[in-house]
């Protein structure tokens, strides 16, 4: 497998550029929603309210991994890797991963839909 390159997704098909694209836009809206509830989350003093934009934020981000994991194996099946793309989505994943373990976060029931 080959790194992605812009050129790499330009010499796919116009119906796997647009695919690709779609889901890059997806991405960036369910990033920018994340960006307005995670400030928010440590704000309220009740723990109701604290536990719902937990809730909310999970859901962002579970709606980002299943786009970012459809990107990358959508690529991988090109043969092409996303060493080093989405990083920072990535990293928000592992976290909300991580704080799962740790009990602190509720199911999703709520997603993005609901900002």
């Amino acid at each position: 497998m080959q790194r992605v390159t812009v050129d790499d997704i330009l010499r796919l098909p116009e119906d796997s550029i647009r695919h690709i694209l779609v889901l890059q836009c997806a991405i960036e809206n369910h990033y920018e929603a994340w960006l307005q509830v995670f400030p928010r989350i440590d704000i309220p003093a009740d723990p109701v309210i604290k536990r719902h934009w937990r809730a909310l934020l999970r859901g962002v981000v579970s709606d980002m991994t299943g786009d970012v994991e459809e990107v990358m194996g959508f690529l991988e099946k090109a043969g092409l890797r996303l060493d080093g793309h989405y990083d920072h989505v990535r990293e928000l994943i592992r976290a909300v991963g991580q704080d799962d373990r740790a009990g602190g976060s509720l199911p999703p029931e709520q997603t993005v839909a609901h900002l």
